[in-house]
């Protein structure tokens, strides 16, 4: 983990949380399975296929307004929220595969020059700021001198160590940085690192920022225009205005894509029970929902549909393998076998979830799940008895857990549940979100902790949890000891500029070395149900990881 990472670790930690556990309370986290069947439409289908320019989508945000910075001073992750998205953009973006893709840059391409990496983008001359003003290869270069300045301390900042001559830009030495060429006649930027490393790429997909608007201003002066949305971007949306009450965002007449189908969209916070009612009534356009409440919504012949988005993130029980009772991997086996995870799917979340099988969500072009132990109670009695437990002699074991989100404790209630058939005794300690943090990545012992991460954007990011070097106590996040020499290799090479091929099969491999071990039990990703009103047209039947990706085409009745 590099050292901007270690030193906000906790921060990083209370983010997972809170997105991951939290919010799924609220129905903040999901995955792909099945939507459900629309209520019937107001209109004739021939009205309903016609798309009509015009309108404004209102979107319910539940709980409040999130926090909105894509400058990144005032947040802890390193990438754009879905609303962000709407305004701002990078060079570089994800797609749902998790490959990086040309965005606002029309190209970029990778290669060795004198045994170091080069990176460099193309940037089409026709795109312009949402001002009107055209898009510079001078705006890149200030974007990424603007992130490397020696004061800024915000998200986008982790990677620019790897910028060949950021040292001496840093210093004063130089105006700007030396590993930074721009070629204006031919629309290009180099980009030359000091070593070969995968982290850097990510810093591309950050918002570009204007020269023109910027140019002088202190970091603070660009945090409040950042926070206030005065910051002007390049995305489908523009901020108009924004307060504490509501954000309104208006189509920007200069987007280098199709011009959006709606003249603006305002977001306004909503309060859980009144979602449907809302949604319904056409007050409100479409809203992330909880599972229980999509599925009442589902019961019920209201005038809304549900959909889903994909998951962020996924809940685990986590094995320490520093634990005398659990170093042996068939007593980690059996446990698992005890687990009947697709009943839980079924059962607790009404469907609104399904089973996990890796630490890459399954759209990842590097997924490649090993395997897991199956759903065998017989099998886990008959282990546990041969390694001489009994109902008189039981395991004993511990398990700490977050908590305060009924997600969670579904889980461990199910988790109880499935145990009680084998001759084990589990003696759970729930702890208060700060003090599980402190109490698990400060190293202090526990057999078995339950606790949620996010997908990786990138496959590389598994480094800073799994490696065996990230140790609990010393600041790391590998809270289940597991130590595999030859796992760390694959996560070590992984962090290569290697191509697509190479790096799926290094991540395939991880991953099965990974299952093998056991080192946690995936269970399960949780939907983000969405109630959508059936005047809101042009919605996929199910969202991405990035909600609005397709807003463009959205249009209603």
């Amino acid at each position: 983990m590099t050292a901007h990472l270690r030193f906000k670790w906790p921060f990083y930690i209370s983010l997972v949380i809170a997105v991951l556990l939290t919010g799924c309370t609220d129905g903040q986290s999901a995955p792909p399975p099945p939507a459900s069947d629309p209520a019937p439409a107001a209109e004739s289908e021939s009205e309903s296929a016609t798309p009509k320019s015009g309108g404004q989508l209102v979107v319910g945000s539940i709980g409040g307004l999130p926090v909105f910075d894509p400058f990144g001073t005032a947040k802890q992750e390193a990438a754009l929220t879905p609303y962000e998205s709407l305004a701002y953009e990078g060079l570089l973006v994800y797609g749902e595969d998790g490959l990086l893709k040309a965005n606002l840059a029309s190209d970029y391409r990778l290669e060795k020059v004198d045994g170091k990496p080069v990176v460099t983008l193309s940037l089409p001359k026709q795109r312009k700021w949402a001002d009107g003003k055209p898009i510079t290869v001078e705006d890149v270069r200030f974007t990424l001198e603007t992130y490397s300045r020696p004061d800024y301390y915000g998200v986008w900042r982790e990677s620019t160590h790897l910028i060949e001559g950021v040292s001496r830009f840093r210093r004063g030495k130089d105006e700007h940085i030396s590993g930074i060429t721009v070629a204006p006649e031919q629309g290009t930027v180099r980009i030359s690192l000091d070593r070969d490393d995968v982290a850097f790429l990510p810093l591309l997909t950050a918002p570009l920022l204007p020269q023109h608007q910027l140019q002088g201003k202190s970091l603070d002066e660009i945090s409040s225009l950042s926070i206030g949305g005065q910051l002007i971007g390049t995305g489908i949306f523009q901020p108009q205005q924004m307060s504490e009450q509501e954000w309104v965002f208006a189509a920007n007449g200069s987007y280098h894509g199709e011009k959006p189908l709606l003249d603006s969209v305002k977001v306004i916070p909503l309060q859980q029970e009144k979602v449907g009612e809302e949604v319904a009534s056409g007050r409100v356009h479409i809203s992330m929902v909880s599972p229980e409440v999509a599925h009442l919504l589902n019961e019920q012949d209201t005038a809304v549909q549900i959909k889903t988005a994909e998951a962020h993130g996924y809940h685990f029980i986590g094995y320490n393998l520093a634990s005398e009772k659990l170093q042996d991997l068939v007593v980690r086996q059996a446990l698992s076998q005890a687990v009947p995870v697709e009943k839980i799917v079924d059962e607790l979340f009404y469907s609104f979830a399904q089973p996990v099988k890796s630490p890459l969500h399954p759209a990842s072009f590097a997924y490649e799940a090993g395997v897991l132990p199956g759903f065998d109670p017989k099998a886990a009695q008959a282990v546990l008895k041969e390694k001489g437990y009994s109902q008189e002699k039981p395991l004993v074991l511990t398990m700490v857990y977050p908590s305060g989100s009924q997600v969670r404790q579904r889980l461990v209630d199910a988790l109880l549940e499935a145990w009680k058939s084998l001759p084990v005794k589990v003696e759970t300690k729930p702890l208060q979100p700060d003090e599980f943090h402190a109490y698990l990545f400060g190293g202090q012992a526990t057999d078995l902790y339950l606790y949620a991460w996010q997908y990786p954007l990138d496959p590389s990011e598994l480094i800073k949890i799994w490696h065996s070097r990230e140790r609990v106590g010393e600041l790391g996040l590998n809270a289940s000891r597991w130590t595999n020499p030859q796992a760390d290799q694959l996560l070590e090479k992984g962090q290569l500029l290697l191509d697509e091929k190479e790096r799926q099969k290094l991540f395939g491999d991880w991953q099965k070395q990974f299952a093998a071990d056991l080192p946690i039990l995936p269970l399960v990703e949780v939907q983000n149900p969405y109630c959508i009103s059936t005047r809101l047209h042009g919605v996929a039947d199910r969202l991405g990881m990035q909600p609005f990706r397709e807003i463009g085409s959205w249009w209603l009745e």
